[in-house]
């Protein structure tokens, strides 16, 4: 009887960890997908010499878990989501003309992985639309219109509450004192 499969397809072989180990000593980056970092990087030449770059879909490692193992909350993944993440398998990877990271491999789930990442993607026009809102974000941070950059934890104003915030130091003062 065959044994289950626990683990997803390691694409790591002696031979490519002794050429990422090499690389490695070379300031490789770990993040490297081939095809797409050599487009990207195509694109920010033609930026540096005043040319416009060409659309693009946009590749992300999303973090999946902490390095004490704990996965990431729900919050952070559905704020992937809703910028319109997807994670990306290697059949996909082929069909946009990339290849395999040498230093992933196919989880059970079918997704690409390295470490505690996953590989996802977002097309070129959802991309432009969250940069654009990010930008806008951080447009109307600077221009004080808005509270915080992140509404969900808003800044909190210590000088209304001065007064309050120095009768509790007092307070905490008197017990440290005696």
């Amino acid at each position: 009887m065959a044994k289950p499969l626990l683990f997803g397809d390691s694409t790591l072989d002696a031979d490519r960890i002794a050429q990422i180990r090499g690389q490695d000593d070379q300031g490789w980056d770990r993040s490297y997908v081939p095809g797409y970092s050599e487009q990207r990087r195509a694109n920010e030449l033609r930026v540096r010499d005043g040319l416009k770059p060409i659309p693009m879909d946009r590749l992300q490692w999303i973090r999946l878990s902490h390095v004490d193992g704990r996965e990431v909350g729900d919050r952070d993944m559905l704020g992937w989501a809703l910028d319109g993440y997807q994670f990306i398998t290697v059949q996909e990877l082929k069909d946009r003309g990339y290849g395999m990271p040498p230093t992933a491999y196919v989880d059970t789930q079918g997704r690409v992985r390295r470490e505690d990442l996953a590989l996802a993607f977002v097309d070129n026009a959802q991309a432009r639309l969250n940069k654009d809102r990010q930008d806008a974000e951080r447009a109307a941070f600077q221009a004080n219109k808005m509270e915080s950059p992140n509404p969900d934890r808003p800044e909190i104003k210590w000088e209304a509450h001065r007064d309050e915030v120095d009768d509790l130091a007092n307070l905490g003062a008197k017990y440290v004192d005696s």
